[in-house]
């Protein structure tokens, strides 16, 4: 806490000067009457270090329509061919195709197995975070306060 009364870095002690208790240096305090004695201590306080935790989330491509149809047909396999082959009905199939239904984490990857393809991504929160402002439009609040 620096001095009231010169901004001297290292204060001392509290001196009552003109009727006010201020916290000074050293060679400020001859000013007043001594009412007690500042403990330094032996280190600063710092603000509490937050460690944010990154962790990995997976996620299913965008395009995971047009990689499933592309890839079955390479294949030269029907919808009703390919659906037997996955165990899953042909109207599901349909709807990963059309982007109508995205397949959950297990079923992407059962699909990638069987397609040979790279339908599940992973991604740090960090990036997200990330990619979540860059979509923000104008002014927040938190753009204008100022967290101290």
């Amino acid at each position: 806490m620096p001095c009231d009364m010169c901004g001297n870095a290292k204060t001392e002690a509290v001196c009552s000067i003109e009727g006010s208790e201020l916290t000074v240096c050293g060679p400020c305090s001859k000013y007043g009457q001594l009412v007690r004695r500042v403990s330094q201590q032996p280190f600063p306080r710092k603000k509490p270090v937050i460690h944010e935790r990154v962790e990995k989330v997976e996620d299913i491509a965008t395009n995971f329509s047009q990689l499933i149809r592309k890839s079955r047909e390479s294949l030269k396999m029907t919808q009703e061919d390919f659906a037997k082959k996955i165990q899953e009905k042909v109207n599901t199939l349909h709807k990963w195709e059309t982007g109508h239904l995205k397949p959950d984490l297990q079923t992407a990857k059962k699909l990638e197995r069987m397609l040979n393809i790279k339908l599940v991504t992973s991604v740090s929160n960090q990036e997200e975070k990330i990619d979540h402002k860059s979509k923000s439009v104008g002014l927040t609040i938190g753009d204008i306060l100022k967290v101290s």
